[in-house]
């Protein structure tokens, strides 16, 4: 007889590859200028936008250089769910697919972000003449930067910015190789990766420097430089410069695919059901379930699959076996 364990799977397998909304997303909705154009001239546009929307999904914004993706982009109409011409300022608006354009990147070979992402942990000052400020939840600057890690399709939490955190407003903690004031102050949040911001803003400009680091080994992902007329359009640009370096890190691609069989330890329902959605993206066959121990079998990248498996806090067990039998257990 099946397990209790073993019927939520079923259950959990099920409602996890039904595609539950068809609703356009902010991911796959862009907007593009117009300059006039006439109906006979939008195509371009809307393939403009369509390399737009899969530069987010695969983190790569020279996707468009890739042989496989130019069928897809000859005909951008196949993926448009809706679009709409805007007069002020002049610009379309346009709502793609994004299970379907997955789907065809997919098909072509390209690797794309799945649902399972890094947590980013934005620390952000704002240098403002003689004013520095911690940005947190109640700035209205917060909405217009969460906008743009929502359309980018990243996750982001923002600290609390007490007392204890205010104290971080320094610009050269947030300019420094490794800060671990702020490693130390990201420990509660519980996130993958921090990304510090340090702002000059002047009336008609803001200059964003910035520095992403992974947080379980304190490396330094990437660093830059932004400059905008406006917070959203420089928040927009942010978010578009890290999705690159992240993707190289998290995106699942073929990479060198070995057969492995995973034990996952200590699983509770909560823990099954990431461990259910992150084994179906890499198609993964379940083996067996013991109780709170679960085995499956699949074809990956060992070090990609730690990757993702490190994004629902499970780590391999410590071991001096060597085989492709791992071991995973909760952090």
């Amino acid at each position: 007889m099946l397990s209790t364990l073993s019927k939520l799977l079923v259950l959990t397998v099920s409602m996890l590859m039904m595609n539950t909304s068809l609703a356009a997303t902010p991911v796959a909705t862009v907007e593009v200028p117009l300059n006039g154009q006439s109906n006979e001239q939008i195509t371009p546009l809307l393939t403009t936008g369509l390399t737009k929307v899969m530069a987010r999904l695969t983190g790569n914004p020279q996707i468009a250089e890739q042989a496989a993706v130019l069928p897809l982009l000859k005909d951008p109409n196949a993926f448009i769910e809706h679009y709409k011409q805007q007069a002020t300022p002049s610009k379309l608006s346009i709502a793609f697919d994004q299970a379907a354009i997955t789907t065809a990147l997919n098909k072509a070979g390209i690797a794309t972000w799945t649902a399972q992402k890094p947590v980013i942990l934005l620390w952000w000052i704002t240098n403002q003449q003689t004013n520095k400020t911690l940005l947190d939840e109640a700035q209205a600057n917060t909405k217009i930067i969460q906008q743009a890690a929502i359309e980018e399709g990243l996750p982001l939490r923002i600290p609390l910015a007490d007392l204890t955190e205010q104290a971080l407003t320094d610009k050269a903690i947030f300019t420094a190789v490794k800060p671990d004031a702020i490693f130390q102050a990201s420990a509660k949040y519980n996130a993958n990766v921090i990304l510090a911001v340090a702002a000059n803003h002047t009336a008609d400009n803001w200059q964003l420097n910035w520095r992403l680091w992974q947080v379980n080994s304190s490396q330094l992902i990437a660093q830059g430089q932004t400059a905008a007329s406006s917070l959203t359009e420089a928040a927009a640009n942010l978010l578009a410069a890290i999705n690159p370096p992240l993707a190289k890190i998290y995106v699942v691609s073929a990479g060198e695919a070995k057969k492995l069989t995973i034990t996952f330890k200590q699983v509770n329902f909560s823990s099954y059901v990431q461990i259910s959605k992150l084994m179906i993206s890499f198609k993964g066959r379940l083996l067996e379930t013991n109780g709170p121990t679960v085995r499956y079998e699949l074809t990956a990248d060992p070090l990609q699959l730690q990757t993702q498996l490190e994004l629902i806090n499970y780590y391999p067990e410590q071991t001096k076996n060597q085989s492709l039998d791992l071991v995973f257990v909760p952090h």
